[in-house]
């Protein structure tokens, strides 16, 4: 059964079976695993004197330059620890490197405005980051690989020419229409978050009973960086009350009547391990950043990504959860052989963390199939596991 929580075993899609296996994980199993696990170095790059990004590098064992770099870019709200599963994979399926980015506002990065998080000031923080990070060597061919707000910035970041390097783009589950439509739910379920964790077990836990993400040891590695450590009274963890009351009442006043009250009632519940009063010296976690004062960019990240998708001239990947998230630009264009695309089953909005075997397995693959790096004797395994229907899905 844990190995459904794991991501290992496709018979996980079912929710009895996904219910059952959570049931037998004691609270031990929601320990948060260390960054170390999965990446060789964390360091802190200054820009300027007010922006330091904090960044994850591995390789492909004994200190190898060889291959190319995967830069990976998170989603809103993520860190770089969420590509820690997923880039452990990749890099026992090909020979390359991996450098993922905590973007401004995110994971343990501090810059002089958090909430400037517009297109091209995102776009000149990465930029600026590979200058220091290769500063007095040659820069080497960069394959950028964006997960949902991360991918409509690698889109951003392709179609404007801005990495002169740049061999090839791996976007997931990054399509325009559809992150357009769900803005208004997207703001739902950014509502309807606890404000709050006693814990990071309870945090995990959480991510884990709400579907936010369907691999136990993804979350367990990905929700501390999600989140930071406050003292209960601090200004932190009473703005994230007062968030929270906040969001309440703008719902009781937006929908009214007794209609209001389910969800009124639901956000209440899922918050109530911040209501209960704590002493002053206990220490809660809180978001690190609120996803509600994104919003106002949102627009700007998608707006517009389909044809310029399209339009970046090398090679293209586009990895979803399905195929019911294609607009008709994409769908035009993947008729027309302009990128390669992968279907990962029976994953939420977080496929490489979903699902991390069988993306790195798209990714690795993509690579080998246009050179750019050479694939290892378990890349091939999974290949003709696939084909024989295996857990790694359909090409």
């Amino acid at each position: 059964l844990l190995s459904r929580l794991q991501g290992s075993d496709p018979a996980a899609s079912s929710p009895a079976v996904r219910s059952a296996a959570r049931a037998a994980l004691q609270d031990s199993d929601y320990n948060p695993r260390d960054w170390a696990e999965f990446f060789d170095t964390r360091e802190t790059i200054a820009v300027s004197d007010t922006d330091s990004f904090q960044i994850y590098r591995k390789d492909n064992g004994g200190g190898s330059s060889s291959g190319p770099v995967l830069l990976l870019l998170h989603g809103g709200g993520h860190s770089s620890l969420s590509w820690a599963c997923c880039a452990a994979e990749i890099l026992r399926r090909c020979d390359c490197r991996v450098l993922a980015i905590d973007l401004r506002g995110h994971g343990g990065t501090t810059t002089g405005d958090d909430y400037d998080l517009c297109v091209a000031t995102m776009c000149s923080d990465v930029v600026k980051v590979l200058d220091k990070v290769f500063a007095g060597s040659p820069t080497p061919p960069i394959v950028l690989v964006g997960h949902s707000m991360g991918g409509a910035l690698a889109i951003h970041l392709g179609a404007k020419r801005l990495l002169p390097t740049l061999i090839a783009l791996v976007v997931i589950d990054v399509v325009e229409g559809s992150a357009l439509e769900a803005q208004a739910s997207t703001m739902s379920v950014i509502r309807s978050r606890p404000s709050m964790f006693e814990s990071l077990q309870h945090s995990i836990k959480w991510a884990l009973q709400t579907s936010q993400l369907r691999n136990l040891e993804s979350a367990r590695v990905s929700m501390p960086g999600q989140l930071v450590e406050v003292a209960a009274d601090s200004p932190e963890a009473r703005a994230a009350t007062k968030l929270t009351s906040e969001t309440i009442a703008e719902e009781d006043e937006s929908e009214g009547g007794e209609a209001a009250a389910p969800a009124a009632t639901a956000t209440v519940t899922a918050t109530a391990p911040s209501a209960p009063a704590l002493s002053p010296d206990q220490k809660v976690f809180v978001w690190r950043i609120d996803l509600q004062r994104t919003a106002r960019f949102w627009p700007e990240w998608f707006s517009g990504t389909s044809s310029m998708f399209l339009s970046c001239p090398m090679p293209k990947l586009l990895i979803l959860a399905g195929t019911d998230r294609l607009d008709t630009e994409l769908t035009v264009g993947q008729m027309q052989g302009k990128f390669q695309m992968h279907l990962v089953p029976n994953v939420g909005h977080s496929v490489h963390e979903d699902a991390p075997d069988n993306t790195a397995q798209a990714i690795a693959s993509f690579l080998v199939r246009f050179r750019f790096a050479k694939g290892t004797e378990l890349l091939q395994t999974a290949a003709a596991a696939s084909q024989r229907g295996g857990p790694f899905g359909r090409w």
